[in-house]
């Protein structure tokens, strides 16, 4: 396991000398330790045909570049390892998340009075990751708080190249009603990052991403009446189905 040990593989025992050695590490160029290969030692130990190091190191980061040596002589019979002959980066092994901004996120989480496709207008989310990711297999839905399902997108219908901010389109068939909560909800696995890994994400669970839709619907007059009439002026009385206001002309 990298996270503990580098294991330097020989065709046949290797063998400690006498002198030692050092087996040193360098990051990026700088060297950040020294490892005393000696016999008898914890830390440099022979299994087999491999010299087992356990170097003691932590904080392994995507893309950082280690190069690793070894003295000549630290070995019988080995002229050991230059600088530059054995390098490695760090690969990336961790999933895909989510942004933590709610405003990142089309609609943004949490948003009220959101006019989604009220209108008769195209609608679609933004799915905002915190790395570029690919679509892979598995579905986006889009639930009305009743648990009604208002859409289901397969992503394998995105054709998105790799990108932090995911665009699903919702069908202009998608039924959206006006002040309703909704929820998106995304299968695990339904992308996975860009990296030679492919990190799986792991999903979004109900009620996490919401969003609350606007009042598509102008008030109506359900009375009005005239009263107090003089001769110089007239009380106007309109009732509406909703809060709001009404002009009218003299």
């Amino acid at each position: 396991d990298i996270a503990t040990q580098f294991v330097v593989a020989f065709d046949q025992a290797p063998q400690i000398s006498a002198a030692g050695g050092t087996f040193a590490i360098y990051k990026g160029g700088t060297l950040v330790k020294t490892i005393p290969i000696v016999q008898g030692s914890s830390d440099v130990t022979v299994s087999g045909k491999t010299l087992v190091v356990n170097h003691g190191l932590t904080g392994f980061s995507q893309g950082d570049v280690y190069q690793l040596v070894i003295t000549n002589g630290a070995i019988t019979d080995f002229g050991g390892i230059a600088q530059g002959n054995w390098s490695f980066t760090i690969g990336d092994y961790v999933s895909p998340k989510l942004s933590t901004t709610a405003a990142n996120y089309t609609p943004a989480n949490g948003a009220e009075d959101v006019e989604a496709n009220l209108k008769g207008n195209a609608f679609s989310l933004t799915i905002p990751f915190n790395e570029a990711v690919v679509p892979a297999t598995g579905n986006v839905y889009v639930y009305a708080a009743d648990g009604t399902i208002i859409d289901i997108i397969d992503v394998t219908t995105l054709n998105q190249a790799a990108t932090a901010n995911v665009n699903v389109p919702i069908a202009a068939t998608a039924i959206f009603k006006e002040l309703t909560k909704y929820y998106v909800t995304i299968d695990a696995n339904a992308f996975v990052d860009a990296s030679p890994n492919a990190n799986k994400f792991a999903g979004l669970a109900a009620n996490v991403w919401t969003f609350t839709t606007r009042d598509n619907t102008a008030p109506a007059i359900e009375t009005k009446t005239v009263s107090d009439i003089t001769e110089t002026s007239a009380k106007l009385n309109v009732s509406l189905s909703e809060a709001g206001k009404y002009y009218y002309l003299l």
